[in-house]
């Protein structure tokens, strides 16, 4: 039973709230002659005289005919809580209960708690006066008191719990009477008869066409509020027209029972007076509209009020969006947003206050954006930029800009000389996404030397480094270096293998190098190479220490210069040469406190000179991670694009915003799958941009099934070249020698 009054209650008083104010009227005249009815019936008078006995009269007056019809149709402002609870202490504290039919004690402790409560409630709604407009820990006390009045203070409950308890004590001796009055209550209250027929008669009369609006004031010279005509379905980006001739669009609709208030922005901004007449023309843009521009907007970045329905045209980060920048249509890309309260007329509402970061203008020819200078005129409508067709993989692209047809491109060469970076977490597509600008430099003719410690790369690139061609060249290098692994005597001031390493690890990359293979795989964690550790006594080694995979990728990344060097270019030739591709980067090139120990932190230092030294030969670096934090900045630092994936580390998101800026940064937590954020060189976006990235098969079949043909495979050594004529002959291993 409680739960039907609970639901039957609500939907009363929205039949109430719909009716125009006329019906509302006549609907509160109705119910009144009801009540005096009852009052004969229970007083034997029309009108009782006012004491406990009538108490009720007056309550279910207030209740019914003043708060829920004509004052508080839609909402309880702090101001008519606190009348009415005033109203009450008035009336419980003025009354006489010796007439009560109830005990005279109980009588008065209903009146003590009838007083203490309307006593909170009038304390609280001050507080949600007093204090509206205060910041911080007050200001949310304040919007929780202004919630607690809205619920609890409406005059319909305030009243009625009196009549309730003055109808009780004073018709106690008769249980009819009490029943009577608690009957029509529910009558009145939970199921309105009168407002049910007034409905129904206007659901059967034919509708008629939409009447004007009229124009309640103004924002701005370009923005106005206007009131539309009970029973019109307005909705954002719906065009209008004003009597004067002036036309405009919606860019925000509240909706307090179906009378629609709507925050129009011009086309022009003109002198519109209040009382204008408005009407809905049945047009809409092609893109909807989904807010206007607002306080906080700046050159790079715009601020954006709209409405949480605005969801549901599909607004989400990422997205584009346009404003005109004085009748130039510019690009931004959603970059944050937040809800905020308002009040109007002592409403709360709830907006959205969206951040976009400016773009420009899209130039289809170059495939860029362009920039547009300055900022949107406030009140600007934004249309949310969508398109009906679905992005087809385009060859010269890596991705798009989610929603759209815009792609953006990679410039493999810029890529390489100024060095890319890929960071984001685990499963979220890395890999794949160095596998794309891999197979990109090998088409443009950029050799690639991959150090890869996972194992992936040479079954993915098997049309073009098979997985047997990777072992042999192993295989090669190892049979050149397992001779000295254990020895201890001095040769050149080194022990060990760490020289037969140097040499055939040279005279590999000297032989790829000056081929026309584009690709070779290595992983610097196959090799078991040696070095002396300490001092030598007697010409021999105390103790070879193992070479890790850090100092490895050292000595192939200097001969890789050194071999670069060695090349006769063009100084004026910013072409890319070679590519060092550093996949779990944060093992082979560790920030200094992530080095096991100082052999490892000076190689990370030979690593990172190699890298900077590059550039004018050609010799540049892709990084892959996900620890942002454990790579050495040194080379981090050098690397002019980035590709910004997924994470969630503070370090990650700070290194990050030194290139993408604050606001990208924050969205980095909750970009999807394949998606990035991209800055940098070598994009053709002259910003940050959120991007949605290539699928693998698609890139695969729609841009490398074409140039596969034109890459040399990566050609197994010989077993000539499995023969170092200059390598001394090979030693037993020494089992004592500790590692």
């Amino acid at each position: 039973m409680a739960a039907a009054l609970r639901s039957r209650a609500p939907a009363a008083s929205a039949a109430r709230a719909g009716l125009p104010q006329q019906y509302r009227l006549v609907a509160a005249l109705g119910y009144f002659v009801a009540l005096l009815c009852l009052s004969r019936y229970l007083n034997g008078t029309f009108w009782p005289s006012y004491g406990l006995a009538g108490l009720w009269f007056y309550s279910a007056a207030a209740a019914l005919i003043i708060g829920e019809f004509l004052l508080e149709p839609f909402f309880t402002r702090p101001a008519d809580a606190i009348g009415s609870s005033v109203a009450i202490i008035i009336a419980a504290a003025t009354v006489s209960v010796s007439d009560a039919e109830v005990p005279s004690h109980a009588a008065h402790v209903g009146r003590v708690v009838v007083i203490a409560c309307a006593g909170a409630l009038t304390a609280t709604a001050i507080i949600a006066v007093v204090f509206k407009d205060a910041a911080g820990r007050t200001g949310t006390v304040a919007e929780a008191a202004t919630s607690v009045v809205g619920r609890l203070g409406r005059a319909r409950w305030l009243f009625s719990a009196l009549l309730f308890a003055a109808g009780y004590a004073a018709f106690a001796h008769s249980s009819g009477r009490v029943a009577a009055l608690y009957l029509t209550w529910f009558a009145v209250i939970v199921l309105a008869p009168l407002e049910s027929v007034f409905t129904l008669a206007a659901r059967r009369r034919p509708s008629a066409p939409a009447g004007h609006g009229t124009v309640q004031y103004l924002d701005d010279p370009s923005m106005l509020v206007a009131r539309l005509p009970r029973g019109t379905e307005a909705r954002l980006g719906d065009e209008v027209e004003l009597e004067t001739g002036a036309a405009g669009s919606i860019v925000e609709v509240t909706s307090l029972s179906d009378e629609p208030t709507v925050r129009v922005a011009l086309a022009t901004a003109e002198p519109v007076k209040v009382g204008t007449h408005i009407t809905l023309t049945g047009m809409r843009a092609e893109s909807p509209t989904i807010g206007h521009i607002t306080d906080g907007t700046s050159i790079e970045e715009a601020v954006i009020a709209t409405v949480p329905l605005a969801a549901e045209v599909g607004l989400e980060e990422g997205n584009l969006v346009e404003a005109a920048i004085r009748g130039t249509p510019t690009l931004y890309q959603i970059v944050g947003a937040e809800l905020y309260a308002r009040t109007e007329d002592d409403l709360h509402r709830h907006l959205v206050r969206v951040r976009a970061r400016k773009l420009g203008q899209w130039n289809a020819a170059r495939t860029v954006f362009e920039p547009v200078a300055w900022v949107p005129y406030p009140g600007e409508p934004v249309r949310l930029l969508s398109s009906d067709a679905a992005y087809e993989f385009d060859e010269r692209f890596v991705g798009h800009v989610p929603g759209t047809t815009y792609g953006v491109a990679i410039d493999p060469h810029l890529a390489v000389t100024h060095n890319t970076a890929i960071l984001g977490i685990l499963g979220i597509g890395k890999t794949h996404l160095a596998w794309e600008l891999i197979r990109r430099m090998l088409a443009d003719g950029i050799k690639v030397v991959a150090l890869d410690i996972t194992g992936r790369y040479a079954d993915h690139f098997s049309d073009v480094c098979p997985a047997d061609t990777e072992a042999a060249i192993a295989a090669a290098i190892e049979r050149r270096i397992s001779g000295n692994v254990a020895e201890r005597h001095v040769r050149d001031d080194e022990a060990g293998n760490i020289d037969d390493f140097r040499r055939a690890v040279g005279e590999l990359l000297h032989e790829f190098v000056e081929s026309e293979q584009r690709l070779l795989i290595l992983n610097p964690n196959r090799f078991e190479v040696t070095r002396m550790e300490g001092r030598p006594f007697s010409g021999a080694a105390n103790m070879l220490a193992r070479v890790t995979m850090v100092e490895i990728t050292r000595i192939i990344a200097e001969k890789l210069l050194e071999l670069l060097q060695s090349r006769q270019r063009d100084p004026r030739d910013e072409s890319a040469a070679l590519c060092l591709a550093l996949e779990e980067a944060h093992s082979l090139v560790p920030e200094w406190n992530s080095a096991t120990n100082e052999a490892e932190r000076q190689a990370v230092n030979g690593t990172a000179r190699a890298v900077l030294q590059g550039r004018k030969y050609g010799y540049g670096s892709l990084l892959i991670t996900q620890r942002t934090a454990n790579v050495t900045k040194s080379i981090l630092n050098q690397c002019n694009t980035i590709f910004g994936m997924r994470v969630y580390d503070a370090t990650g998101m700070g290194f990050l915003e030194n290139y993408i800026g604050p606001t990208y940064a924050q969205l980095l937590a909750s970009l999807h799958d394949r998606q990035a954020v991209i800055f940098g060189r070598a994009s053709s976006c002259n910003s940050p941009l959120i991007v949605d990235l290539n699928e693998s098969t698609a890139f695969l079949d729609g841009f490398w099934a074409a140039r596969r043909g034109d890459v040399p495979v990566t050609q197994s050594p010989t077993d000539q070249e499995l023969v170092d004529e200059e390598h001394e002959p090979l030693r037993e291993p020494e089992d004592d020698i500790p590692f």
